[in-house]
């Protein structure tokens, strides 16, 4: 091999390298709404926020987690309780704010939890459950961000 195949080779590697790289590290908005996907959906002509379960807020706290599962469910008055548990993806202690919308079945929002802490420890999993107020709440959506 000459000097300048394994020139030519070196960098057509170090160019395949790194937009794989750029690939995998970049999170993009979902249609310019400023929230970024956590879990792949088609989203086809409505909100993300009503074809997704879970949105981050920034491209840190998209990064951050992993949904590992979903579950919904009626308590015996009526309301929907949610429980979903997330992974830390990354390889530090880091923290996020996570909130809950609930909505009718028309998709209107109807009510929504304030802003709540998660301290994320690497590797664990971690378990986030949030109960709706009124008993028309039919559909979820959690939101993340990285703490201001």
């Amino acid at each position: 091999m000459t000097e300048r195949s394994i020139r030519t080779r070196l960098v057509l590697a170090g160019a395949v390298l790194a937009a794989g790289l750029l690939a995998a590290g970049c999170a993009k908005p979902v249609r310019d709404t400023g929230l970024y996907p956590i879990v792949k959906e088609p989203t086809g002509a409505v909100p993300p926020q009503h074809t997704r379960r879970l949105l981050a807020q920034d491209e840190d706290a998209a990064r951050a987690v992993f949904l590992v599962h979903t579950e919904a469910g009626r308590l015996p008055a009526g309301q929907l309780q949610v429980r979903l548990n997330l992974e830390s993806r990354v390889v530090y202690d880091t923290w996020l704010e996570w909130k809950v919308v609930f909505y009718d079945g028309g998709r209107f929002n109807v009510e929504e939890t304030e802003w709540k802490p998660l301290h994320l420890a690497p590797s664990v999993v971690h378990t986030l459950q949030a109960n709706s107020i009124r008993p028309d709440a039919v559909e979820y959506t959690l939101f993340m961000r990285s703490m201001p």
